[in-house]
């Protein structure tokens, strides 16, 4: 992709990967529905490994690429979670 796509500068290898990981292995949410700590840690070990992967290979193509990840960002305020548990 970096050399079809010389003018972009910023990648991002995975889009919001603990989302992804908590929803479908550790609660069971989202498919494939499997409910496992254990299998939750391991598909997010994997998921680290391909971002490395596809980071040296970005790399390799161009060292001045800015190559990262999407993280979530929760926004919540203490007061309205501490009057939802009350009620």
């Amino acid at each position: 992709m970096a050399k079809e796509l010389p003018d972009v500068k910023f990648w991002i290898t995975l889009n919001e990967s603990e989302i992804y990981t908590r929803q479908s292995y550790f609660l069971g949410n989202w498919p494939p529905q499997q409910k496992s700590a254990w299998i939750s840690f391991t598909v997010l070990r994997n998921l680290i490994r391909a971002h490395r992967a596809a980071y040296r290979s970005l790399k390799k193509v161009n060292p001045s690429l800015m190559i990262g990840v999407a993280k979530n960002a929760i926004y919540f305020e203490a007061a309205e979670i501490l009057s939802a548990i009350v009620l």
